[in-house]
Order: C-alpha cells, then structure tokens, then sequence
C-alpha cells in the first residue's frame, strides 16, 4: 500500500512539474493566420488554393498543408474564445507528456525516474510549449515512438490511416516516416513488417487535398533554411546563448557520455534502432532548433533507460542528494519542482505570467481597433512587420490586405526587406516599389522595432535617423502609441474617399 502511495505521489510530482509549461499564456504570432485560415474553411467548406490575405501575393497558389489543425484552432476559439485556445494546447501538451511518461514506465523505470524523465522532457520543450500546429506532430510522434519501443510494430493499415491524418495536420509526417524508416532499417527481426508500415504511410501522406504539393512545401521549406536561420529565431541552429535551450544541451551531452560509458565498459548498449533514431535527430536538433521537441521525446526514455541498465541510476539513489529525495517523499519535492519550472518558464516576467488565455498586449490590438474606424481602409496598400501580419489580417481582413505573415509564401521577403533596410533610399524605394501607402511600424519604444534593425540596438533610437527612413515630406505620422506606429503616403493622403486618418 505505502508502495502504491509513492508511485501515486511521484505520477503527481511529474503533473505539478509539468503544470507551467501546460499553463503557458499562447503568443504565438502564427496563431492568427491559422484561425484566418480556419475561418476562411469554415466559411468556404474547402481548403484554400491560392492567398487572399495578402497584397504582396495575392493569388499566389499556396498548399494549406496544416488545414486540420487549423480548422481545430478556429473550432476551439468558436466555441470558448481564448479560453478554447488554452485548452487546446494544454490537452495537446499534457497528452504527449503523458505517452512519454507511459512510455517510461513500460521501460521498466522507477516511479521516480518516471516523473524525473516527465519534467525533464516538459524542460526541454519550453520553447516549443505553444499553440501550434507542430503540437499535433509532436503528440503523433510520441505515439508511434511508445508503439515501436513498447508494442507490435505497426500494420500496414494502422500506419496508413495515421499517417493520412498527420499529414492533413502538420507537414512533421516526415519526421514520423524518418522514425519509422531507421527501425525499419536497423530492426532486424521486424524489418519486413516495418518496411510495409513505412511504404503504407508513405503512400497514406498523399491523401490529402494537394498530394504531392505538400513534398513540394518541404522541399522549398529545405531551399529556404539558410535565410530562415538568419531572420527567424526558431529556425535557428542550437545555441548556448539562449537558456531555454539549455535542457536540450544536457540532454546531448547526457545521452552522449552514457553511450560512450556503455561501450567502453561492454556493457548493455541500446538498440541499434533507438541508437541510430537518436544520434539523426541529435545532429538534426544541432543545425535546426525546431527539432528539440522531438529529440526530447526520444533522448528521454533512451538516456534513462541506458542509465538504469549501466546502474548509474542506482548510484543516483544511494548518493545523498537520492536519499533526500527519498526521505521528502513526493509531497515536499512535487513543490518544489513546479516552483522551479515556473522560474524557468517565466524568468524575468513575473508581470506577464498570468496575462490571460492568449498574450494579445504582444500584438497591436489598439491600432487595429483603431484602424476599424477608418473609412476607405480596403484601398490601401499596407506594410506590417512580419510577425503581425497574422494578427491584423485576422482583425482586419478581408478589409485589409497585409504585406507579410508568418507562412511559406513569404520567406523570399525576408531577404529582400533585410536588403531595403540598409539605407533610407533603399528603404524608400522599397515601399514605393511594393506601393505601399499605409505603414504600420514596431514603436521605438519596443527594442523589437524596425529602428533597432536599422541603427543597432547599442547606438539606440536617435529620432533624425528614424525620420530619415519615414520622412515628414512623404509620410504622414496619423496615430502613435508605446507600441505601434501608423504612417499614410501624403500624396494619397485624402485622396478619392481614401482617408483622412
């Protein structure tokens, strides 16, 4: 019974630690479009061929390779508005956690390793941990994982229907079909079986509203890394630089030095399979950050599982810091373990924690209520940073067509804003080359803004400089706040019903 008791106490420990990371307000800035893109579903009742958000790429074929989940996205803020959100990602989240900490204990693993390896893992994909439609990936990527570790490997039926609906819901399929083909490549005795798993759900990704344009996505996603890695931090390689990534530096070096214990010293090495599994996405997770979430989900079970067949976990619990643990029992460490995490989560934003469901002040809600009011707004021709687009087209759209969001189509802006930004004449001939005639601006008040980008944030904001690149002669400063700014071309200011602002 006492028995029975401990392991109940440390499953709740492994909640209380996971709790922050479920808790996390959502301010993902892909999070609007996704619900445009489900709203426009909804509406429609097909799935979108071409853009209707933008300007910049208006009619440009686009393959809405996540329309599920962004379908389920505009459901669950239908029916529970923010609140549905946060819901939503906290069931997505706290259902991987819970394949991984099942799939621990089929390892054989104590129960307090069992929710050491579950708070571990929540660590790892803080930086992951929110409302995406990769979180879809993330929980069909732990289920195939639980199902090859622990279970008979996978039907050709089974694998074809699962793989037909990840592909519907996030382009991370692939991810599923690299999993499934190293063990079906380096697990011998089921290599057949695996094999007709893998070309069954290789073959089940084609069911999908564009077929083989979603293969396409992945190959311009690939073309594109290296830009991506320059202008968007979660393209970004692995970096010490970022403490939110630290988790995942230990969970490299971990796995790494126990593999190299458990040959040096002949003892029981893991599968070829999982070893192989690993060290792919260890290097992948190395050049690309986004992949952290899925190293976890395997690095976990295998670093714990490798430690227990070596007997370093037995080490760990007669030394004091185990016999502590011990004697505190579930009921004093679980505490402390989510006071910890919520200072890892939210370190240096105390302010901020407890926001809401949704993180709105990120996102220029005024501006955008503002912008409502205005008269003649669909004839304008707007410029917004990148990481708003999703929120004003979501707000203003289809009045407002915005210059720039979050998906595929507009990775090749990137590149060539960055380029426009290197002097006032080019950042005018730039807007005047896309004809832009309302601007709308990051305040300086925001180290974010487009004046860090185009003075440095050490020199600062200097007022002259910013008046060089939006000068008072062409560009009408119509409304001003801490966070935004919004800019009208005077030679259309007033001009045909257009205005005024």
């Amino acid at each position: 019974m006492a028995a029975s008791r401990d392991r109940s106490g440390w499953a709740w420990a492994a909640c209380l630690a996971a709790a922050p990371v479920l808790a996390r307000p959502i301010d993902d800035p892909d999070l609007w479009w996704h619900l445009s893109a489900g709203r426009w579903i909804a509406e429609h009742r097909a799935v979108p061929a071409a853009d209707w958000l933008s300007h910049t790429m208006a009619g440009k074929a686009w393959t809405d390779f996540e329309w599920l989940s962004q379908l389920s996205f505009w459901a669950a803020d239908r029916c529970a508005g923010p609140a549905g959100l946060w819901a939503l990602k906290a069931g997505l989240l706290g259902c991987a956690v819970a394949v991984v900490h099942s799939m621990l204990k089929g390892l054989g693993l104590p129960a307090f390793w069992r929710a050491f390896g579950a708070a571990f893992w929540c660590a790892a994909v803080i930086p992951r941990a929110d409302l995406r439609t990769e979180l879809f990936s993330v929980l069909a990527f732990a289920l195939l994982l639980r199902r090859l570790r622990l279970g008979p490997a996978p039907g050709p039926a089974a694998a074809f229907l699962s793989f037909c609906l990840w592909a519907n819901l996030h382009a991370g399929f692939v991810y599923g079909l690299a999993l499934l083909g190293v063990f079906a490549a380096f697990d011998a005795p089921r290599r057949g079986r695996l094999s007709l798993a893998l070309a069954a759900g290789a073959a089940g990704t084609l069911l999908n509203p564009y077929g083989w344009d979603v293969y396409g996505v992945l190959w311009e996603h690939a073309r594109a890394l290296e830009p991506l890695r320059r202008f968007i931090v979660e393209w970004a390689p692995l970096t010490f630089r970022r403490t939110s990534h630290w988790p995942t530096w230990l969970l490299l070096a971990g796995w790494a030095a126990l593999l190299a214990r458990a040959w040096r010293r002949g003892g029981r090495a893991p599968s070829p399979a999982m070893a192989a599994a690993t060290a792919l996405f260890g290097l992948g997770v190395l050049r690309h950050s986004r992949l952290m979430v899925f190293f976890a989900t395997l690095s976990v079970p295998a670093a714990l599982e490798l430690a227990a067949s070596s007997g370093v976990l037995d080490r760990v619990r007669r030394s004091p810091a185990g016999r502590l643990a011990r004697a505190l029992g579930p009921r004093a460490v679980a505490p402390l373990c989510a006071a910890g995490f919520f200072a890892a989560l939210w370190w240096g934003r105390w302010d901020r924690a407890f926001e809401g469901f949704v993180r709105e002040s990120d996102f220029p809600a005024r501006t955008a209520a503002w912008l409502e009011e205005q008269p003649g707004l669909e004839a304008r021709t707007a410029y917004n940073p990148w990481e708003w687009g999703g929120y004003l087209g979501w707000r203003l759209g289809p009045r407002l067509r915005v210059f720039q969001d979050g998906r595929y189509l507009f990775h090749p802006l990137l590149e060539e804003e960055n380029e426009a930004l290197r002097s006032p004449e080019t950042w005018q001939a730039y807007l005047d080359r896309r004809g832009v005639d309302l601007a709308i601006l990051k305040s300086p008040a925001r180290r974010d803004c487009v004046a860090y980008r185009w003075f440095g944030e050490r020199e600062g904001f200097r007022r002259r400089d910013f008046l060089r690149y939006m000068p008072p002669a062409r560009w009408r400063l119509a409304r001003f706040d801490e966070q935004a700014l919004v800019y009208v071309r005077r030679t259309l200011d007033n001009v045909g019903g257009r205005g005024p602002y």
